[in-house]
Parts: C-alpha cells; sequence; structure tokens
C-alpha cells in the first residue's frame, strides 16, 4: 500500500535545520531500500511531502516516526493510505479494470 504524508513544522527553523543532516541521511536509506519513492518540500516550503511504500500503515507511521525531525517533536505528519490504481501510464483506465481491482481486495480481504 502506499501512504502520501504531509510533515510540518512544530518548532523554529533555528531548531530543526541542525538535524538536517540526519533528516537527509534517513531520506537516502528510505529511498534506497525502496520504501520511498518520492520526496520533497511544498513549493512554498511550509510542508515536506513523501511517498511512502509500506506493508500496513503501522508500518508506515512507524517509518514516519523514525525520521530524526519526528522523533525529536520538531515536526508532526499527517497520513492518508492512498491505493494507487494508476501511475505513470500504467494501470486500468476503464470502470471495468477499477471493478477488477474492487473485487480483487475483497478476494484477498476474505478469510
Amino acid at each position: 500500500m502506499w501512504y502520501l504524508t504531509f510533515s510540518k513544522p512544530a518548532a523554529t527553523r533555528e531548531q530543526i535545520m541542525p538535524h538536517l543532516q540526519e533528516h537527509l541521511d534517513w531520506q537516502r536509506k528510505a529511498h534506497d531500500s525502496g520504501g520511498m519513492l518520492y520526496s520533497g518540500p511544498s513549493a512554498d516550503f511550509s510542508m515536506g511531502i513523501m511517498l511512502l511504500r509500506a506493508g500496513s500503515l503501522d508500518e508506515a507511521k512507524q517509518t514516519l516516526d523514525s525520521e530524526p525531525f519526528h522523533k525529536l517533536g520538531l515536526r508532526t505528519y499527517e497520513i492518508i493510505e492512498w491505493d494507487v490504481h494508476q501511475g505513470m501510464g500504467i494501470g486500468g483506465f476503464t470502470s471495468e479494470s477499477l471493478a477488477l481491482l474492487g473485487q480483487e481486495k475483497t478476494i484477498r480481504a476474505s478469510p
């Protein structure tokens, strides 16, 4: 599952910036492991945006909780579970293919 995350400051820039390299090291590791696809600030730098891949919402939260800014209480985050159906020209672009995705989810969720 994919998780779209928004990270916002809970401290001043002066408090956050000394930990920037720790944050960047954490990001590099997350990207290298395949757990993060995209990351970067919004155009106005008011928030950080990351697209994570994780096995569950709890796993995604654990990942974000390990991020240095979050761990130190310097930033807070919002996380949205995202059921990606299409990307980069790949995926079903018909109502029939989307209906099949819904059927697959029902089958996987059955005991």
